[in-house]
């Protein structure tokens, strides 16, 4: 389609529309169209009905055109102009597009399934290793439920998790029980804990963990550090505060010169015996008998000199029991006692 008009004609009606007045006439027919102008206004016709003469006239029209646009400067200046505020207006849309992304960044929760999955991975590893398997004892379970509970409230597990770590922590017994339900793969975590709390929970004897506590030596040949890890342990499930654990550490020593050395330095902490003992070879020969043994053994001695005393007396025999002689008393006694 080409315009009858000459360029200085159209470029004429741009003026009066306040339309931009640079480029070629085609540019200038296609500005005028779209600002509304009749294609009969603008004598439009097709490339057929123009004649050589008036092609000719358009080609000299349009570089005329040119021509002009590239010298006149004013015409160039407000066509940069324009460009500029096109990209300009271009520029801050796009500022504001982005301004929103990023808003709906923020308050949009980071969906679950972007966490990588070799992460995952290694935070089952840890949750695994923080707490440590039941196989069964019934005077294990109270303690181990309660790490269990715990463990599951500090992290947010869902209810499949929570149930495949507290199966993966069952061996022996408890894990046999457990396959032998028909139900268990229904049970959730909550109720599985319920059923092996029915199970085995049973409190167990204080008086029989307090005389393995003391039951508990230093053995020749173990470092004193696995010792007291060992007396720690039993504490621990009696319990036993921390100033009476030093106690139980220092009788079980078997050497009655350490034990002595060792309450003669009154040691506050654990610690303090650890760093003291860290050096101390363990004490040969015969193991020390326990706590209990050692006392009820002086009871019986006791006993044996008192009922010894009595036989003496109904006799009328003297009866020394410094060098066990008779004839005289262990005050008149000349042996060293």
């Amino acid at each position: 389609m080409v315009s009858l008009l000459t360029v200085a004609a159209l470029k004429e009606k741009l003026k009066d529309a306040g339309l931009p007045t640079y480029g070629l006439k085609s540019e200038l027919v296609t500005r005028l169209l779209d600002a509304g102008v009749s294609p009969k206004e603008l004598k439009i016709v097709s490339e057929r009905e123009v004649t050589p003469e008036q092609q000719s006239d358009e080609s000299s029209q349009q570089a005329t055109n040119v021509i002009n646009t590239t010298v006149d400067p004013s015409t160039s200046r407000q066509g940069q102009a324009d460009l500029l505020r096109r990209e300009r207006d271009i520029a801050q849309r796009e500022a504001e597009l982005l301004r929103r992304e990023l808003e709906m960044l923020r308050v949009t929760s980071r969906p679950e399934t972007n966490t990588p999955l070799r992460a995952k991975v290694r935070k089952w590893q840890e949750l695994k290793d923080l707490i440590g398997k039941f196989n069964g004892t019934n005077r294990d379970f109270d303690r181990w439920e309660k790490q269990m509970h715990t463990l599951l409230s500090t992290y947010d597990l869902s209810n499949h998790e929570a149930k495949a770590l507290v199966c993966s922590k069952l061996t022996g017994k408890a894990q046999k029980w457990y396959h032998s339900r028909v139900d268990c793969v229904e049970l959730s975590c909550d109720n599985l804990l319920n059923e092996l709390k029915k199970m085995y929970e049973q409190r167990p004897d204080q008086l029989s963990l307090r005389r393995e506590l003391e039951a508990r030596t230093w053995k020749a040949g173990e470092t004193f550090a696995d010792y007291l890890h060992d007396k720690m342990t039993l504490a621990n499930r009696v319990p036993v505060v921390d100033t009476e654990i030093i106690s139980y550490v220092i009788e079980g020593i078997p050497s009655q010169e350490l034990r002595t050395q060792a309450k003669v330095q009154c040691y506050q902490t654990i610690d303090a015996m650890l760093t003291a003992f860290t050096n101390v070879p363990a004490p040969n020969g015969a193991h020390q008998k326990p706590f209990q043994q050692r006392r009820t053994d002086s009871i019986e001695n006791s006993k044996a000199q008192d009922k010894e005393q009595r036989k003496t007396k109904e006799t009328g025999i003297r009866k020394c029991f410094n060098c066990n002689e008779i004839g005289h008393i262990a005050a008149d006694c000349k042996k060293t006692k």
